[in-house]
């Protein structure tokens, strides 16, 4: 204020043309200024300006400070989220996989399956064959009906009877059996 009151003075003092009525304005002026800045009222709204710069500031820290931590637990629960669908995702890729594996040792069972009665019904088909052209070899004028649906066993076993010179009451015994 004493400062302020300095300046006024020395431009009083420097300018030889004022006026007197310029003068009066600003004595009242200085009036007006004193009279205000001493006011519990000024004090009162530079107390609300510092409050109101005091708060803005603090929103825009905590705004910032809002995003930085939204940012980190929206970077953890982004991480949880694809951790829990990768799982399911996993899971189920696991279950398709799992499927489709499954259809893969059940096709190749099949197969294997397959082939072992294919096996077994062309080497029965053969001793079929066999034991029908020794038969009718040693027994030509026998009716061979009986010998249609013979297993690979009683194959074997009339075969080695026909080998051996076997009567044909012995080779219909194996199969009763």
């Amino acid at each position: 204020m004493g400062q302020n009151d300095n300046q006024f003075y020395q431009m009083e003092s420097k300018d030889d043309n004022f006026v007197d009525d310029d003068i009066a304005i600003h004595l009242l002026v200085r009036e007006y200024y004193k009279e205000h800045l001493d006011t519990g009222e000024y004090i009162a709204y530079l107390q609300r300006e510092r409050d109101c710069r005091a708060y803005h500031t603090g929103m825009i820290q905590s705004r910032k400070e809002g995003v930085e931590e939204g940012k980190i637990l929206g970077k953890q629960e982004g991480i949880e989220e694809g951790i829990r669908i990768g799982k399911e995702e996993g899971y189920e890729e696991g279950i398709r996989l799992g499927r489709e594996e499954g259809r893969k040792i059940v096709k190749q069972k099949e197969i294997e399956e397959g082939r072992r009665l294919g096996k077994e019904e062309g080497i029965l088909e053969v001793k079929r064959d066999c034991v029908l052209m020794i038969f009718k070899k040693e027994f030509p004028y026998e009716d061979t009906h009986f010998l249609e649906n013979l297993s690979i066993e009683q194959c074997d076993a009339i075969m080695k009877l026909l080998s051996e010179n076997e009567s044909l009451e012995q080779i219909h015994e194996v199969l009763k059996k």
